[in-house]
């Protein structure tokens, strides 16, 4: 994963990254990983523009999933499953698409 927002550089190993979050302020995110979490400058529609190749799913407005941590869905909460024990909520509106996108990976999802 490398990201630039205004000037600044960040580079952190793709395969790392659980899921990224937006924080209370404008242009604030919030990286998950394996063993860390870094605060960074930026916006999710930035990060999602530049993923090209789609390593990205985007559950709720307010969160972006790294596709390979996925394990499942939580249909009756409303929560996609992560590794590490993680997990995000997704939007009414996106339930359809994540269903699809377990589904495509062959995971597991609770009704």
């Amino acid at each position: 994963f490398e990201y630039d927002f205004k000037d600044k550089k960040i580079k952190i190993p793709f395969k790392d990254i659980l899921y990224i979050e937006t924080v209370g302020s404008a242009y604030k995110l919030n990286l998950v990983g394996k063993n860390f979490q870094k605060e960074i400058a930026g916006s999710l529609s930035d990060v999602l523009e530049k993923d090209v190749e789609e390593r990205y799913f985007s559950p709720h407005q307010s969160f972006i999933v790294n596709r390979s941590m996925i394990i499942g869905m939580d249909k009756k909460k409303k929560q996609l499953l992560l590794k590490e024990g993680y997990s995000c909520p997704i939007s009414r509106s996106n339930i359809k698409r994540a269903k699809k996108l377990i589904e495509e990976q062959n995971l597991e999802f609770s009704a």
